[in-house]
């Protein structure tokens, strides 16, 4: 790990931020509060926390039934957040 990946990690932790990534071959846009945030598709989008979380949560679940509901929650969720 060299210094910018420690800045990036502390500015990270200090914001409450989190990093999501779009699988999607779209743009995914959701509501939170009543305002639209998007992703778009292929790109790593960072976001306050509890927004983050509630977009990702909704992505994960589109990218699942994208690729059949078989398809791993797990693994969706690790492509999702699982963001450096």
């Amino acid at each position: 790990m060299d210094l910018i990946d420690i800045e990036n990690k502390i500015f990270n932790e200090k914001n409450d931020t989190v990093l999501i990534y779009n699988p999607l071959k779209s743009d995914f846009t959701r509501k939170y509060d009543g305002v639209e945030y998007s992703v778009v598709s292929k790109e790593v989008t960072k976001f306050p926390k509890i927004i983050g979380e509630h977009l990702g949560k909704h992505l994960v679940d589109a990218y699942i039934s994208s690729q059949g509901d078989d398809y791993s929650r797990s693994k969706a969720e690790r492509m999702v957040f699982d963001v450096e």
